[in-house]
């Protein structure tokens, strides 16, 4: 009788509190969604975090994998400052924000920017973190979640996008922030780079952002290389203009985005 007095986004915070169990007992939940689109949505999560297990327990030779699991992080699926508070090495007061660390400072909520209008100094330490996400397996992690969920389908091209990606970057950022408290999981605005005459001359693929490519296409220089996929090749893939495009304002305005999201 509760779940049908539920609206959706109630639900999603219910389903959001299980997900990292992904039991047997998980997909019930799901029957009890206010409407199909919930219902999807919760079926997808479901799927996705019971997968990711599967695809640790299959890749025991990457490093870090054999030992990781989705129960294994229940810091991912805090949803306030108190709770991931004794993940970044603080303690907290009990209150919903109330987190100090060991310096005595106070943990303040993610502040995201676009990624150029942050100072150099802040870049690199975000750049520095993912790198060590990388080394320590966390990156792999939430790179096989998000990879799953595009191939097993829900999580884009329809009305979960934006619910799902929300959890995604919360579940990313935690990560990151675990580095570093003070840091947030910065975003770059592409409408910025579309007017220019060739878009893969943006300040974002060159050695100080995103690394620059050979002529396999491969990023060969900059933070992020080499950067091992989970497919195991040893660098990022990237062709500019060749597959995807950057967006353009006009299309947020009119909702063309919105459409092929």
């Amino acid at each position: 009788m509760l779940f049908k007095k539920l609206g959706p986004l109630s639900f999603l915070f219910i389903i959001l509190k299980c997900l990292n169990t992904a039991s047997a007992q998980s997909p019930q939940i799901c029957d009890r969604a206010p409407d199909d689109i919930m219902k999807n949505l919760c079926l997808n999560m479901v799927d996705v975090m019971v997968n990711v297990s599967n695809f640790i327990a299959e890749n025991p030779l990457r490093k870090g994998m054999s030992q990781d699991s989705s129960g294994d992080r229940p810091e991912l699926k805090c949803l306030n400052q108190s709770c991931v508070c004794p993940y970044y090495g603080g303690q907290t007061d009990g209150s919903v924000n109330g987190c100090t660390l060991p310096n005595g400072q106070k943990v303040q909520k993610a502040l995201r920017k676009e990624i150029r209008m942050i100072s150099d100094e802040e870049r690199n330490e975000l750049f520095k973190a993912i790198r060590d996400m990388k080394d320590t397996s966390d990156y792999d992690y939430i790179a096989a979640i998000h990879k799953l969920a595009y191939e097993q389908g829900g999580a884009h091209m329809g009305a979960a996008f934006f619910s799902w990606h929300n959890e995604y970057c919360k579940r990313y950022e935690i990560l990151v922030r675990k580095r570093n408290p003070s840091l947030a999981l910065h975003y770059f605005d592409s409408t910025l780079d579309s007017p220019l005459p060739t878009p893969a001359d943006s300040v974002l693929f060159t050695d100080e952002f995103f690394g620059t490519t050979n002529e396999q296409g491969y990023v060969t220089t900059g933070p992020f290389a080499p950067w091992e996929t989970l497919e195991g090749n040893p660098y990022i893939t990237r062709q500019v203009g060749q597959d995807g495009r950057f967006l353009k304002d006009d299309e947020f305005q009119n909702g063309q985005f919105f459409r092929r999201m």
